[in-house]
């Protein structure tokens, strides 16, 4: 494998997006989900990376800061990394660059959610992530995959990140 850059997504990043992330959604989704990063990247409130392997896109990572009261506050969003590339550092690699880019923005605590079972869940305990809650039955794909969703939160000062 070459070596897999860490960069801010792309508007030519939809089609293996859609294929090699999002395989369940269309490339109209994935458009309108990329097309809205951009957006609100240009605010400086969200952060949209993708895991480059050789101008293939082979992981993901959103982070977007909350406001109000909470904007002490981010959330991390679709978190995938394809399964041809898992077990290769890319998930650590990509939460590692939302913690640095939480750090630019000022903000202070992350907010996280994965499905029960499933390396995102891994990663973020890995990472120092600590668990405050499960929803049973929180995520449902369609009625027969019906998953539990894990709730985590990371304190910036405190991101481990394997430093």
């Amino acid at each position: 494998m070459s070596d897999v850059v860490i960069r801010p997504v792309g508007p030519d990043d939809v089609k293996d997006l859609q294929r090699n992330c999002f395989p369940r959604s269309t490339h109209d989704e994935v458009h309108r989900l990329v097309e809205a990063s951009l957006r609100g990247a240009l605010e400086g409130r969200y952060v949209h990376l993708v895991a480059d392997d050789d101008g293939k896109i082979v992981g993901t990572i959103e982070l977007g800061a909350q406001g109000g009261r909470s904007r002490h506050r981010g959330e991390l969003f679709r978190f995938v990394v394809a399964e041809s590339h898992r077990g290769r550092g890319i998930a650590r690699r990509l939460l590692e660059a939302a913690i640095d880019e939480a750090k630019r923005m000022g903000i202070e605590m992350i907010d996280a959610a994965a499905r029960a079972g499933t390396p995102a869940e891994d990663a973020f305990r890995k990472l120092g992530f600590v668990e405050f809650g499960r929803l049973p039955g929180g995520l449902v794909m369609d009625p027969d995959e019906i998953y539990d969703l894990i709730y985590f939160y990371l304190p910036v000062e405190d991101a481990r990140a394997g430093r």
